[in-house]
This record gives C-alpha cells, sequence and structure tokens, in this order.
C-alpha cells in the first residue's frame, strides 16, 4: 500500500522536491511473489507542463484536509530544475 495523502509530511512541507519527484516519475512498488503485478503511478515528466504541475500540487496540498500552500510556477520551475540537476549528476 502507499502512504496516504492527508497528513503527510511530504505533501506539506514548504519544499516541493519530493512531491513533485512522485508526480514527475511516478513511483512503482516492487514486485513480490505475493504481488508480482503491483500497481504505480505512472510518470507525468513529459506530459505536463510546469503550469499543470503547479495545479496538481496545489490540489494535493489542500485536499484531504491538509493545509499547506499553493504551488507556484516559480517554485516549481525551481525544484524542477533542482531535480534535473540531481538526476544529471
Amino acid at each position: 500500500a502507499y502512504p496516504a495523502l492527508a497528513g503527510n509530511r511530504a505533501v506539506t512541507l514548504p519544499r516541493l522536491e519530493n512531491l513533485m519527484q512522485a508526480v514527475l516519475y511516478g513511483g512503482f512498488a516492487p514486485a513480490t511473489s505475493g504481488n508480482p503485478r503491483p500497481f504505480g503511478m505512472p510518470p507525468f515528466v513529459m506530459t505536463l507542463s510546469n503550469a499543470e504541475i503547479a495545479a496538481v500540487l496545489s490540489y494535493i496540498r489542500g485536499a484531504w484536509g491538509n493545509r499547506a500552500p499553493e504551488a507556484s510556477l516559480l517554485q516549481v520551475h525551481s525544484a524542477r530544475q533542482q531535480i534535473r540537476m540531481d538526476y544529471t549528476q
């Protein structure tokens, strides 16, 4: 099972990198004998614009009782650049 988004610290932290990585690159549980074909979240790095990512993150950060500020376009752009640098080093 995946962690709940309600009250999840990665959702409510001021920095967006962890939450953005999940949206950009998806997440897949390991296959096990009990769950040989686990479900996962697909990556959206090639399909969502920064504005669309900001909208998704803002929704998640304000839904299910979360009270984190909305994600700005500048935050998303900066975080995306940082993540890109982390992946290329």
